[in-house]
């Protein structure tokens, strides 16, 4: 059996269409590895888990601890809750998930900068690059 006969594309798929929506994808990540590790020969569960990463619910219904995702229509945000508090959820490890046009940096403000590859396959094993005009 390949890679490609398993479950496993299945996971990838499903990665890549949430990537599409803006959502926190490195909790999303972080989550779908802990599930392979805890079942690792059942990639077709760890991929219909998934679905339920991520649970639309009521604020009402959010309790202090938990880890949350909001969507403000603009903004959206990850947390844990801290607190609630005169009507707001108070948020500790705060990520505001945001998307703009441009933006300027200074090259005098950067600590770390990584470029995104998108030919890691033709650098680290030509021979399997079948189509050359296709790429991800």
């Amino acid at each position: 059996m390949t890679f490609k006969e398993t479950e496993y594309p299945n996971i990838i798929e499903k990665l890549y269409e949430m990537s599409r929506q803006e959502l926190p994808m490195e909790d999303i990540v972080r989550e779908t590895w802990c599930l392979d590790k805890r079942i690792p020969l059942y990639p077709g569960i760890v991929a219909y888990c998934m679905n339920g990463i991520l649970e639309k619910t009521d604020a009402s219904n959010v309790t202090e601890g938990q880890y949350v995702y909001i969507d403000t229509g603009s903004e959206k945000i990850t947390g844990r809750v801290k607190s609630r508090n005169n009507g707001s959820l108070v948020l500790s490890d705060v990520t505001v998930i945001q998307k703009v046009p441009e933006k300027a940096v200074g090259t005098d403000k950067i600590k770390s900068i990584e470029i995104m590859k998108y030919n890691t396959l033709e650098k680290a094993w030509p021979s399997l690059v079948f189509d050359k005009n296709k790429k991800g």
